[in-house]
């Protein structure tokens, strides 16, 4: 459990976990970024060299499910400020974060600036690859591990 939580809230700042509030964005449905040198080969597919447009499509509400239970809420807000709660499976929550991010590059770039753990390191930073983003779904690909991670936006 120790190190799942160590994963996530490392990576929570990089939402990263990391990225929404109040700014939904104007696009249409059907776009979805593919990133990662990928060509844009399906229609309502974009390659995005546009930053900004991403950090206006992230801000808003993201949810994260890991395995035992835990869940993560990312509030990203649409000036580079984020805050993330990990809620156990009990429904106590395990920790705060709040931060910074900004979009570079195709990477999430996500600094954690307060973390209720006590023994945390901040400021602390990480980069995610932005592999795929549509409306609903966001898929970060950790820099340092590799791993995928799947968002889920908050349609309330």
């Amino acid at each position: 459990m120790k190190i799942i939580m160590h994963t996530l809230i490392t990576f929570a700042g990089a939402l990263v976990l990391l990225l929404l509030l109040g700014c939904r964005s104007a696009s249409s449905s059907s776009d979805v970024f593919q990133l990662g040198g990928q060509d844009a080969t399906r229609k309502g597919t974009v390659q995005v060299s546009d930053d900004a447009k991403l950090r206006q499509q992230i801000a808003g509400t993201w949810t994260l499910s890991l395995d035992g239970g835990v869940r993560s809420t990312i509030i990203f807000g649409s000036h580079g400020d984020y805050s993330c709660k990990v809620i156990g499976s009990d429904g106590v929550q395990i920790a705060q974060l709040e931060g910074t991010f900004e979009v570079k590059d195709g990477f999430l770039v996500d600094t954690v600036l307060k973390d209720s753990q006590t023994d945390a390191q901040v400021p602390r930073t990480s980069r995610a690859a932005i592999v795929r983003m549509g409306e609903q779904e966001l898929v970060l690909r950790r820099a340092d591990t590799g791993n995928e991670t799947v968002l889920r936006k908050d349609s309330r």
